[in-house]
């Protein structure tokens, strides 16, 4: 029975524990393909730094970093918000960028090769979709500190409830395997 108790708190905390989730989002056009994947988890948040990671390839294995330039703009509702060239060095690229608000935006990588043999122009477009907002921040401005610890104390558990019925539930069965081992005995 206890190595029982074992096994459920080890599945307890494999299947239970907060998840970790990386995708990646594949934007291609017809000479270069980007890898683009956004910090925090792909979802991220209005009013708080996001990291935009860059990995780009060519079909045909000529792209390199070193002869191309390559700049990153993002645009909401028409308007270019925020423009920076990549650097030139042979790695995947992290831009940070706040979010100023909740909608929708547009991030273009676009490039041009500073020799026209080794690849062709790109132009690649992908949307992001803002629809959480920083509220922590929101909440300091609006509200005194104590208010905003009964705030996050209040966020945490709602969010953590799933978390916290295993926890019991696991504890009880513990428990339960304790007392009956004793009885048992």
């Amino acid at each position: 029975m206890k190595y029982f108790s074992y096994l459920l708190l080890a599945t307890y905390f494999i299947t239970l524990s907060p998840e970790v989730t990386l995708a990646h989002i594949l934007t291609t056009d017809d000479a270069v393909g980007a890898v683009i994947h956004i910090e925090p988890k792909d979802d991220p948040i209005a009013n708080a730094k996001s990291t935009i990671i860059i990995d780009l390839k060519d079909k045909n294995g000529h792209f390199k970093y070193t002869n191309c330039t390559c700049n990153i703009s993002i645009s909401t509702n028409g308007k270019n918000i925020f423009s920076q060239v990549l650097s030139r060095t042979n790695s995947t690229k992290t831009v940070d960028f706040i979010f100023p608000e909740i909608g929708s935006y547009k991030i273009n990588i676009s490039g041009t090769p500073d020799n026209n043999e080794s690849f062709k122009a790109f132009n690649l477009n992908h949307l992001v979709e803002i629809s959480k907002s920083n509220k922590i921040d929101k909440l300091q401005e609006s509200n005194s500190n104590s208010d905003l610890k009964n705030k996050s104390t209040t966020i945490w558990v709602s969010t953590h409830t799933v978390h916290l019925v295993g926890a019991f539930f696991l504890l009880g069965v513990i428990l339960y395997s304790i007392i009956k081992e004793r009885k048992n005995k």
